[in-house]
C-alpha cells in the first residue's frame, strides 16, 4: 500500500477487501496503515475482532462490512463504534441461508452493494 501511494495512486483508489480470516488481516492492515486512510471492506470478518482479544484494532477510512444473518460472524457496529477515524460506515446485513458459505460465490446479495459502495467511493 505504502509503494502504491508513494508512486502516486491516490488513496480513494485503494480499498482493502478481505473474507472471514482474509477480512482480520484486512483490519489489521487498517490499522497499521491509519495515516492513509485507506477504504476497508469486511465480508463476514466481525467475529473475532470484536471480541476482548482484539480491542486494539482500529479501522480508519472508509468502512463497509457485509454479513450474512445465520453466519456467527456478525456486525461490526462495535468495531466501527471504537474506530475514531472512520470517514464513513455501511453495513450490509445479506440473508442467503448459507451461513459463512455466502461468500464462497459470487451471489449477487453481496456483489451487488459491495460494487455500488465501491463505485461511491
Amino acid at each position: 500500500m505504502r509503494k502504491l501511494i508513494k508512486q502516486g495512486v491516490s488513496k480513494q483508489n485503494i480499498t482493502l477487501i478481505g473474507f472471514s480470516r482474509g477480512a482480520f488481516i484486512s483490519a489489521l492492515t487498517s490499522h497499521n496503515l491509519a495515516a492513509f486512510e485507506i477504504n476497508t471492506v469486511l465480508l463476514a470478518g466481525c467475529g473475532r475482532i470484536v471480541g476482548n482479544r482484539y480491542q486494539n484494532i482500529n479501522i480508519h477510512g472508509h468502512f463497509l462490512s457485509i454479513y450474512e444473518t445465520t453466519d456467527g460472524a456478525q456486525s461490526c457496529q462495535k468495531l466501527q463504534k471504537r474506530s475514531k477515524h472512520i470517514l464513513s460506515f455501511e453495513e450490509v446485513d445479506i440473508t442467503t441461508g448459507e451461513e459463512h458459505g455466502a461468500f464462497y460465490r459470487p451471489y449477487p446479495d453481496w456483489i451487488v452493494p459491495l460494487k455500488k459502495w465501491l463505485h461511491a467511493h
